[in-house]
């Protein structure tokens, strides 16, 4: 007579991870290959195979956005495409982010790497390999993450700080180039000096306090 037993019903399966012990026992502890340690995503986002692994996500979705930059950055610049072009896929990146951030819906690093390939030359080497690069690179990305306007936009920026302390301003990076470019804000070749246009009300703010050029500085 049949036995009724627990079964585990692999249909129901809403995520599990997968460890490479021979991969792990290689490059543990330097870590210097590839990722041991994968995910594998069911039918909903429960985290419980996470939690009772010890492998809890805790990574900010702020902070993921920011190691996907950083890779993005490192991985377009060993492929052939020219700087223009690099910053044409950044733009695309940022504006895909941005439609997900309106919408309140989470991204994961396979619908970036769609967005390259789209955007790479036919038979290039790097097609299909931006998700390789991400978990073997190092870089602390979240296998969802939801996204920010505001971290959106950062994809574009860049932060500059004078050492001094005394001012600090963003850049969208579309709107930069050197001093003989048509953009509207131009850099020295040894990228000492930003040279940016003023509005009018700045430029009335500026001149009462600093009075013309030809006049003796206070």
């Amino acid at each position: 007579e049949p036995v009724g037993l627990d079964s585990i019903n692999t249909s129901e399966l809403r995520q599990a991870a997968t460890f490479d012990l021979t991969l792990f026992n290689a490059t543990y502890p330097k870590n210097d290959g590839e990722a041991y340690l994968r995910f594998i995503l069911g039918k909903s986002k429960s985290s419980f195979f996470k939690e009772a692994l010890g492998c809890g996500n805790y990574i900010p979705n702020t902070d993921s956005v920011e190691q996907l930059n950083k890779a993005l950055i490192d991985f377009l610049a060993n492929t052939s495409l020219n700087r223009s072009q690099q910053l044409s896929v950044r733009e695309k990146v940022k504006n895909f982010l941005e439609e997900k951030a309106k919408k309140h819906a989470s991204v994961t690093v396979q619908q970036v790497q769609q967005i390259i390939d789209r955007e790479l030359p036919d038979g290039d080497e790097n097609l299909g390999k931006f998700v390789g690069h991400v978990n073997s690179g190092g870089y602390t990305v979240s296998s969802q993450f939801e996204p920010t306007r505001t971290s959106a936009n950062s994809i574009m920026i860049v932060e500059v700080k004078d050492p001094g302390g005394d001012f600090n301003y963003k850049l969208n990076l579309g709107s930069v180039g050197y001093h003989d470019s048509r953009k509207r804000v131009t850099v020295d070749a040894d990228l000492n000096y930003v040279t940016m246009p003023l509005n009018e009300e700045a430029r009335s703010q500026l001149r009462e306090i600093l009075g013309k050029s030809d006049e003796p500085n206070p």
